[in-house]
């Protein structure tokens, strides 16, 4: 008994040791600013006891007397402090923890930053959204080196162009290749009507993908970088994790967490033109119901009045018999409205140390400024991964996107046929108050006040374009670790993208050509499926202590199953009723295609002491659509870096990191489906009896895959605590065996010949930097960070025989791009002025105006010199302003709408015409473009004078500089400086949040497009420069009647809970 209560009692008095020798802590975590380190994880040393810091930094704990506390946080140097009743720990930023946080993949394998030999850009997402701009890739122009991103039109849902490093094939796909959870996306521009004459501004596929949704981009430029994709890797991958298939826990995210963003966007026209009010209809001071305003000036004693349009007058005869002669200031303006966007999404995330689960719900819904232009998406995804007891890691997304859009018809207003809205919109004469007079006859039919064309408020209501896109996406995967040096992952995914389009052009219309007034309606099914396979098997083996292998060995499939089917239907029956079957004459088209590809690839990384990387891939290809001699082919790479900031423990007082880098690489392009001989083609019947044709189109039996050969080589350098850093890249990228058409004598069965020619070039320079020039303790910072691409492009050849090859505008009264050896990609090749030996360009006689050369001539490259961006941040306690500008330097668009302002006599370029001109040059003979010459030899200098009028719309018998004109004085020098965006945030205290639900609220003001100088262009055109007529394809820098640029201002919300 005695010896139980001694045991008792030291117990006792040990436990009492015990519990006295705890200590409370109260503690704070804040980083470098001062501002509170949320999640912050704090951890008895040697124990597994611990907590985390709440929205204020701060925590409590129980720790024993004499202990140390870790404190760690993701990007963060971990910290050791000794237990004590109050503690305060400042985290510092881990400069080389933080390279190594963001990992990039191809095909699936993961690689530190630090290990990639090849040029790439990680992209931040909050880049792309709540930034005043709906489309995903505009949002972020001017923001990733070596990547050129152009619009098509302002109209909403519309095309963009991306391209990164040029242009790879001479006519082929030259767009990257898009890589979204592991799963490739479809991104195809669908073209239904004539660019010219009977089409809208489409959109692509990737307008689908909802930005909201979107955890993390990176750019894959070189072919290094793109080997193991293969076949489709030619232009670039872009590889795009959504929430839904992230398997990463952001270092910020709680257990559980949900986000709500919300935006509202008012949008107005940023390039409206200064019009001048002196002159109305007419020419030469003269009046006439004319598209252009060269008539007399307003207050001319005589012209109170002018009659009433006869159009008009005849249909509404009670408006008339006249009506005021006088400027309408806003007669342009007042057609359109002031648009907006409503965009909102929700995301629910949730996470433990099994797995993660996300679901994302958006919508979007813009009304453009042009009535009855609107753009809705409707998104849903889900999806997740999770860890089992058994070790086997499972996943999955569903996702499913529908957007629709709704626009106008463009094209060129002088073809005929055209239904181009545009085709007078910005080209009102000043008299003329078009927003206030009737736009349609009793019936419903166009009625406008001048010129062949239709109204465009009539046309906006009645001739329309409706695009209904789907896309439903699955993917499941696996992965398990049969030990810790043998994994394995598999991963199989659906992707289903749908494209219904209603165009209409209705009863009264001026168009289309052969049926004007009568009325057409088109069908349009696009359908294309993508199935994915990919399976990897990944081996590790570390040689002592300084050496680390990894071995990736894999096996991909891909099956791309494309349908389409279109209806047109002309002359309209009833109206109202859209439907081709209500039509008198009717036409219909199908085609289905199919093709596969599977590869084998390997991926082997060699580090040495985690500075020094070798990289070793290869893939081999078989695809279904090259013969079957050469359906089989290799795309192999090879890339290093080296860390010698680590390799030689370099004073990091100065240098905190620097890496070089050197790839090589190999990728390519097969051929598109059915490039194979033996087939017939179906024509109409013929008295009862079908009938089957030869293709006048034939195929080399030889025909190979292109292949792009690239070299590249960059270095990446931090100093002073990462205030300053540079990555700079230089790339050498070569595209040979180019499959395109030769022309061929009909003599020989065959127009067409498909085969392997011509090399095409591209190298450049890539160069983002930052610059943090002020960082003060009281929380003020401004950081600067920077892009620089050049990319020069050289079509090296062609074929013996053929001096060039001009991509398709589908006109010969286009400027036409050109492929020409020593020239740029799609360069601007047309009608010119004629000139004598010394340059002089020549004069008619007759007329004072020039001679047209009976030669093509060039007119420039349509890619800019170089681009820039500098954007400028400043962050103030939970204050942050963003200032970003960007530059398009050189390049050269060819425009019609500028032409049109000028040679119509609308804006105030052309308002002082009074007196005469006199065009330089010296005057030619017209038949032989000879100069003429004096009794003494001399040529003779031009006196001859010209009106004002003469001067921007050409006389009978000669060229001057606008309307009527040669090619050349349509083409403007590109250049464009731009503010592009100004933001200002602010992050709500979390003290003002700590009793609610909300665990943040940011709340921000975006601007888009504020300021824009284009020194190339007439003044007071207000010219924007971002526009193609021809969409998102290969022919670039040709503008007709588009729709002018947009600015737009943006308040937004964040809220987390």
């Amino acid at each position: 008994m005695k010896r139980k209560l001694m045991m008792f009692l030291a117990l006792f008095f040990i436990g009492i040791g015990i519990v006295t020798a705890q200590t409370q802590v109260r503690g704070t975590v804040v980083d470098e600013t001062g501002e509170p380190v949320i999640g912050a994880t704090i951890q008895i040393k040697g124990t597994s006891q611990g907590t985390v810091s709440d929205i204020d930094g701060n925590f409590n704990l129980s720790a024993p007397a004499g202990g140390t506390l870790v404190i760690s946080y993701v990007g963060m140097q971990t910290q050791e402090v000794p237990v004590s009743a109050s503690v305060r720990v400042v985290m510092v930023s881990d400069a080389q923890l933080l390279s190594e946080v963001v990992i990039v993949g191809a095909m699936g394998i993961t690689r530190p930053p630090r290990a990639a030999g090849y040029g790439q850009t990680v992209v931040d997402p909050a880049e792309a959204i709540q930034k005043a701009e709906p489309d995903l890739f505009r949002s972020l122009d001017g923001k990733i080196p070596g990547v050129h991103v152009g619009a098509s039109s302002a109209t909403p849902g519309s095309a963009t162009k991306v391209l990164i490093r040029g242009n790879t094939s001479f006519l082929g796909n030259n767009d990257p290749l898009y890589v979204v959870d592991g799963l490739p996306y479809s991104n195809s521009e669908v073209t239904t009507g004539n660019r010219l004459t009977t089409a809208g501004a489409y959109g692509t596929g990737l307008a689908t993908l909802d930005p909201n949704d979107i955890e993390s981009m990176t750019v894959l430029k070189g072919a290094a970088a793109a080997a193991l994709y293969g076949s489709r890797a030619a232009n670039g991958v872009i590889l795009i994790t959504t929430k839904a298939g992230s398997k990463r826990v952001r270092p910020s995210q709680k257990g559980f967490e949900v986000t709500l963003t919300s935006s509202y966007t008012t949008e107005s026209i940023a390039s409206l033109p200064e019009y001048q009010n002196t002159y109305g209809q007419g020419s030469n001071f003269t009046y006439s119901n004319a598209n252009g305003s060269w008539g007399p000036a307003f207050g001319t004693p005589g012209m109170e009045t002018i009659p009433l349009y006869p159009t008009i007058n005849a249909v509404y005869p009670e408006l008339g018999p006249r009506i005021p002669y006088q400027a309408y200031p806003n007669n342009v303006k007042d057609l359109f409205r002031n648009g907006s966007v409503l965009d909102n999404s929700v995301n629910i995330m949730s996470y433990n140390d099994k797995g993660n689960f996300s679901i994302t719900v958006s919508n979007l819904a813009q009304d453009g400024y042009v009535p009855y232009s609107e753009f809705d998406r409707t998104s849903f995804s889900v999806g997740g991964n999770q860890k089992l007891d058994n070790g086997l890691t499972v996943g999955g997304t569903v996702s499913y996107s529908r957007t629709v859009q709704n626009g106008p018809f463009f094209g060129a207003g002088n073809y005929g046929g055209s239904v181009s809205s545009f085709a007078r919109a910005m080209l009102v004469p000043r008299n003329v108050d078009l927003p206030n007079l009737p736009y349609e006859t009793p019936d419903g039919r166009n009625l406008m006040a001048f010129g062949g064309v239709d109204n465009p408020l009539w046309s906006w209501k009645y001739n329309t374009i409706n695009s209904v896109m789907d896309r439903t996406v699955s993917t499941v995967n696996a992965a398990y670790d049969f030990t810790d040096w043998l994994s394995a992952g598999y991963q199989f995914g659906w992707n289903q993208y749908e494209m219904d389009r209603k165009q209409v052009i209705n009863i009264g219309s001026v168009g289309p050509s052969g049926f004007a007034g009568q009325g057409q309606i088109t069908n349009d099914s696009y359908t294309t499926q993508e199935i994915e396979s990919n399976f990897n098997l990944t081996f590790k083996h570390k040689f002592n202590e300084d050496y680390n292998l990894r071995v990736t060995v894999g096996h991909n499939v891909n099956q791309r199953t494309t349908h389409r089917a279109d209806q047109e239907g002309n002359i309209m029956i009833f109206k109202g009723i859209y439907n081709v079957g209500n039509t008198q004459e009717q036409t219909a088209g199908e085609s289905t295609s199919k093709r596969r590809l599977w590869a084998i690839y390997a991926d082997a990384l060699l580090d040495y002491k985690n500075y020094a990387f070798l990289n070793l891939t290869l893939r081999n290809d078989h695809s279904s659509t090259l013969p079957i001699q050469n359906n089989s082919y290799y795309y192999p790479a090879v890339t290093g870096s080296f860390v010698f900031s680590d390799a030689f423990e370099l004073n990091s007082d100065i240098l905190d990191f620097g890496k070089v880098r050197l790839a090589w690489g190999r990728v390519g392009n097969d051929a598109s489906p059915y490039y194979v001989n033996g087939t017939y083609l179906q024509d109409t019947p013929f008295g009862g009896n079908p009938i089957m044709l030869l293709p006048t189109t034939s195929y080399d039996p030889e025909l190979k895959p292109e292949f792009t050969t690239e070299v590249e080589l960059g270095a990446e350098l931090r100093f002073f605590q990462n205030r300053i850093g540079i990555d700079f890249t230089w790339y050498n990228r070569s595209t040979t065996d180019q499959i395109a058409p030769l022309s061929l004598p009909s003599s020989t069965g065959s127009r067409t010949y498909y085969t392997n020619f011509g090399e095409l070039n591209n190298k450049g320079v890539e160069i983002g930097a930052n610059f943090v020039p002020v960082n003060l303790r009281n929380s003020f910072k401004w950081d600067i960070t920077g892009t620089f691409t050049k990319n020069i492009s050289e079509v090296v050849s062609l074929v013996d025989g053929v001096e060039q090859i001009t991509l398709s505008t589908g006109s010969t009264s286009e400027p036409q791009p050109t492929l020409k050896p020593g020239l740029p990609y799609g360069f601007l090749r047309g009608t010119v002025i004629a000139r004598d030996d010394e340059g002089n360009m020549l004069v008619n006689p007759n007329s004072g105006a020039y001679i047209a050369d009976t030669e093509l001539g060039d007119l420039g490259d349509p890619y800019p010199d170089f681009r820039l961006s500098v954007n400028n941040t400043f962050s103030y306690k939970r204050f942050s302003l963003g200032v970003v500008f960007d530059a398009r330097v050189g390049g050269v668009l060819s425009s019609g709408p500028a032409s049109d302002l000028l040679g119509r006599g609308l804006t105030k370029d052309t308002e002082d015409r009074l007196g005469t001109r006199i065009l330089p040059g010296v005057l030619g003979d017209p038949n032989t473009r000879e100069p003429l010459k004096d009794a003494n030899g001399n040529k003779i200098p031009n006196t001859i004078q010209l009106s004002e009028n003469d001067l921007w719309f050409s006389p009978p018998e000669g060229n001057t500089f606008s309307i009527n004109s040669v090619h050349e004085f349509n083409t403007f020098d590109a250049t464009v400086f731009r503010l592009s965006e100004v933001s200002l945030g602010y992050d709500l205290p979390e003290k003002w949040l700590r009793n609610t639900f909300l665990g943040s609220v940011n709340l921000s003001v975006v601007g888009r497009n504020l300021w824009y100088f284009a020194p190339g262009f007439p003044k007071y055109t207000n010219y924007d420069p971002g526009s193609n007529a021809f969409g998102s394809g290969n022919v670039q820098g040709i503008d007709r009647e588009s729709a002018p640029s947009t600015r737009r201002i943006a308040f937004n919300a964040r809220l987390t809970f």
